[in-house]
């Protein structure tokens, strides 16, 4: 019987002590031993330690390429995961899966759920059934989530994680001293007279950068948009925003004062002739 592996996690531990496996390592590890219990033959591992499966609009690498491999003839008996949701979470991935299936005559093996029989309409029923019930787990778990977004913002306290914010420390707790002066720079400019577009000339031209994230740590050069996205954010004054509305304030420190900011944002939307970035008080 030839074989390959898929492991998955939306999130990867990255506290695991050195020498310890990761959480997708721990996944291939029991399905190679799986497949060594009955003499199969694993022809690849397909492992995506940090993509969610929930929204398959956000591709996951790996997970395609096993479908193109699979579909691009690649002869193998059995796909095998840790668990059925390690694999997908959507309906319409479970259909792409189905389709192929139909196509090479491969099944599925799930080492923590019930038998996957796709060669059946029964089997391929309990297949759909149970990647609804992932669904269904995923949507709400994502309204406990946005709960508690929503109750942390209606305190005033900054939502954590993300892409840290410019001028601020990552938790939101202090300024960053040379990043508020730049901020401060530009609102005197655009009170001044100056132009959104020449600041982020200059910036650029300076080498001063958006704060990094995964894809580009060192950070990107500011664009317009970029730029007055965050001068108009209400964090700026320490306002505590939350879809649009202003909901909260007095956790995070302000760069510029209200009359400051409440002028630069007037000019800036005027400039536009919107009030594009204006947020609603509750």
């Amino acid at each position: 019987m030839e074989t390959v592996i898929y492991a998955r996690l939306s999130s990867e531990d990255q506290t695991a002590r050195p020498g310890e496996a990761s959480g997708t390592e721990r996944q291939i590890a029991d399905c190679r031993a799986w497949a060594l219990e009955r003499d199969a033959q694993v022809l690849g591992v397909y492992e995506d330690p940090d993509h969610s499966a929930s929204d398959p609009r956000r591709k996951r690498p790996e997970f395609e390429r096993l479908l193109a491999d699979l579909g691009n003839g690649v002869r193998v008996d059995v796909v095998v995961c840790y668990k059925l949701d390690r694999l997908l979470r959507h309906p319409r991935e479970a259909e792409r899966i189905i389709e192929l299936a139909d196509q090479r005559g491969f099944g599925i093996v799930s080492l923590n759920d019930p038998g996957v029989d796709l060669s059946t309409p029964t089997g391929r029923a309990m297949f759909r059934m149970t990647i609804t019930w992932a669904k269904l787990e995923t949507e709400t778990m994502s309204l406990r989530i946005r709960r508690k977004v929503r109750d942390v913002a209606e305190t005033g306290r900054p939502n954590p994680g993300g892409i840290r914010t410019f001028g601020l420390t990552p938790d939101k707790s202090a300024i960053v001293p040379h990043e508020a002066a730049l901020i401060r720079e530009a609102a005197d400019r655009i009170l001044g007279g100056g132009s959104v577009h020449a600041i982020v000339m200059d910036w650029n031209a300076r080498g001063i950068r958006t704060p990094g994230r995964s894809s580009a740590p060192e950070g990107r050069k500011w664009e317009a948009s970029s730029l007055r996205r965050m001068l108009m954010a209400p964090r700026i004054v320490g306002d505590r925003s939350h879809h649009g509305v202003v909901v909260g304030a007095g956790h995070i420190p302000p760069i510029l004062d209200r009359t400051t900011w409440e002028r630069m944002c007037a000019i800036l939307a005027a400039k536009r002739g919107t009030n594009s970035g204006q947020v609603r008080m509750h």
